[in-house]
């Protein structure tokens, strides 16, 4: 017995040596680090990535990137040092963004580099100044409003962009990140139509904002802001 256990033994040995020698452990793939302006684009970048990636927002869901004057902190650098990707909102509205890309002195996420991602690119801008813009006017946004995502449409412009990120910095997933971001904008279009059937009832209304936030909401679902409580753009009234 022990003989035909020997043997049985040697056998597998002989066979695996044919074969390229001991069976290895599967290979996991790497997890990108990703940092972003907000937490929507974190939100589809895991859509995107799903386990793949780890995404890091310095801000909360309730928080507003755009009007973050205060410092960027060293924890924030310190992500942004480790990370694959930076994904920003673009339209010179996150601007302390430059400081933390800056700081962190990760070349990988510089401006040009493969892991800087600007999601507005190809988005139709809206609300773009063509008279002269000074300071009396209060904030304006001299590249146009960045609340493109509140037109639920240009999610799917924010996923391609963020796709072509990581395709850049992690190709041989192209794959896997790819069949995800179609899943994200299939989902995108069937919601549509029940967001386009619930917002019905809006299409022609009248309303009036706190500030210069809504307009890409209301040109996709037919209603019209018509005055803000704010004197100014950023001007507490």
């Amino acid at each position: 017995m022990k003989s035909n256990r020997l043997n049985i033994a040697l056998a597998l040995t002989f066979l695996l040596a044919l074969l390229g020698g001991s069976p290895q452990p599967a290979l996991t793939a790497k997890t990108l680090k990703i940092v972003t302006s907000t937490t929507d684009f974190a939100a589809i970048a895991k859509e995107i990535g799903k386990d793949r990636v780890e995404a890091f927002c310095p801000f909360k869901g309730y928080q507003e990137p755009e009007l973050w004057v205060e410092e960027v902190f060293p924890s924030w650098m310190l992500k942004a040092a480790k990370a694959d990707l930076y994904i920003r909102i673009g339209l010179m509205s996150d601007v302390w963004a430059d400081v933390l890309i800056e700081g962190s002195r990760n070349k990988k996420i510089f401006p040009g580099e493969a892991g800087y991602v600007d999601a507005s690119v190809g988005i139709e801008v809206l609300d773009v100044p063509t008279t002269k813009v000074d300071r009396a006017q209060g904030e304006i946004h001299l590249q146009g409003n960045p609340h493109y995502l509140l037109d639920p449409l240009n999610a799917k412009m924010v996923a391609d962009n963020i796709l072509q990120g990581l395709l850049r910095v992690s190709p041989e997933d192209g794959e896997y990140f790819r069949a995800n971001a179609e899943d994200f904008k299939a989902r995108i279009d069937q919601a549509m139509q029940r967001w386009q059937e619930a917002a019905r009832p809006l299409q022609g209304a009248k309303f009036v904002s706190y500030h210069e936030t809504w307009t890409y909401l209301a040109r996709r679902f037919g209603f019209k802001v018509v005055g803000y409580c704010e004197p100014k753009p950023g001007v507490p009234p």
